[in-house]
Order: C-alpha cells, then structure tokens, then sequence
C-alpha cells in the first residue's frame, strides 16, 4: 500500500509542458497534501488542469495561493475532497453555496484583498454565508476571514434573521473586514471560552455596529476569565 503523497507547485505560465502536467495530476488519487501557487499568468489553467484534484479521495490538506487579480471558482469545478480537512485559499473566491463548505473541515483560512463589489457578488450574500458557518461550525477549530465576510443587514435586523451559531471546538478566531461586516458576524456566534479571537476592522468604512461588536467582545472576555481576545 502506497503512502499518500505531499505534492508542491509553482505554476507559471510558460515553462511546464502538458505532458509533465498530466505527471503531477496523475497522481492526485493518492494525493494527502497540495500547495499549489500560481502566478498572475497562470491562474486560467487551476480549473483545467486541477480539476480532478477536487474529489480526490486521500487529500486532507489543500493550500491554493494565487497572486494578483482574484480567481472566481464557480460550481461545478470544486467539488468536496471527502477526507479534507485543511483548506487555505489566498485570492482564490468560491461561493458560499459551493458544497466544499458542508465538508468536515477543521481548518479553514480564506484571504482576498479585492473588496470590489464583484468579488460579494461572487461569495453570495450574508444569508448563504451564515449557512455555510453553519455547516462548518460542528468541527471548525481555525477559521480565518479576510476580507470574506458578504455585506449584511444592521446587526439588530441580523438578530431577528440568522439563529445563533454555535462553534464548540474552535480555538482560534481571525476576523479583518468593516466593522459591519464583522459586527454582523460575530454577534450571532457562540463560541468557547477556550477560544482565542483577532479582529482588525477598518473604521473607515463607518462605526455601525461598532457597540453591539465591542459588547460582545466584552462578554466573551469575561466569560474566559483570562484576556484570549485582541482587536485593532
């Protein structure tokens, strides 16, 4: 029986024939691990040539970093590795209904610095964002979002909206968005004492729900006994 493989790429644009790539995907059956980095001039070639690496039955970690613009992933082309349990995604957008977030997943790190208005409407709205976390909640233990979270109602509306969601193994909490945004977030999960949360919001973009964030900043402070937060 074949160990499971720890496969690392750089792809660029000129300099890997089609041959040599159908090397590497070969051998995404009995992949474990991929770090996959693509260069501005690369990036049209992640759904073609990586396509099969998203039902791969061994892989439990999947790293994709691309460089410049961001890549819109639209279903069907990532599917849901069903050992996954790693996934970090730099400038790579995938929506919210796309059934890689219903997977049992323990970590999950999602970084874009594209704020544009098409990047959201990519993602999908605050609503199919909350069913995502949903799904997620009951084995997340990392979770990370930059510049991730949808545009969403006032928090008061998003009360009477969207149940609590309650993450009872996660341990570390990275929030960097407008304060809206994650205002609107973080005051409709539950989480452990145990967990240790960094928020770093943008002023500028507005103090709305700034109060019911610091409020519930507060509480979750309290209730550790020990300072486990820190927000700039």
């Amino acid at each position: 029986k074949q160990a499971p493989l720890s496969i690392k790429v750089t792809l660029f644009s000129e300099g890997m024939t089609g041959p040599e790539m159908e090397s590497i995907t070969a051998q995404f059956a009995r992949t474990g691990e991929l770090e996959l980095t693509l260069t501005d001039t690369s990036k049209e070639k992640l759904p073609q040539s990586f396509a099969n690496i998203y039902t791969a039955p061994l892989l439990r970690r999947l790293l994709v970093n691309a460089s410049g613009s961001t890549i819109p992933i639209v279903q069907p082309s990532f599917g849901t590795p069903p050992l996954l349990r790693i996934l970090h995604l730099s400038q790579v957008v995938i929506p919210w209904t796309n059934p890689i977030f219903s997977s049992q997943l323990t970590t999950l790190v999602l970084f874009t610095d594209d704020t544009s208005d098409a990047t959201f409407t990519r993602l999908g709205d605050f609503d199919q964002f909350m069913r995502a976390m949903k799904a997620l909640a009951p084995t997340l233990e990392t979770l990370q979002l930059s510049c991730s979270i949808p545009d969403s109602p006032t928090p008061a509306t998003v009360a009477r909206m969207v149940p609590e969601i309650t993450f009872p193994h996660l341990r570390h909490l990275t929030l960097e968005s407008s304060t809206p945004r994650v205002s609107a977030f973080f005051s409709r999960i539950a989480l452990s004492p145990e967990t240790r949360c960094f928020m770093n919001f943008n002023l500028e973009s507005g103090v709305d729900g700034l109060a019911p964030l610091t409020a519930k900043f507060g509480e979750y402070f309290f209730q550790s006994g020990h300072p486990l937060m820190s927000m700039r």
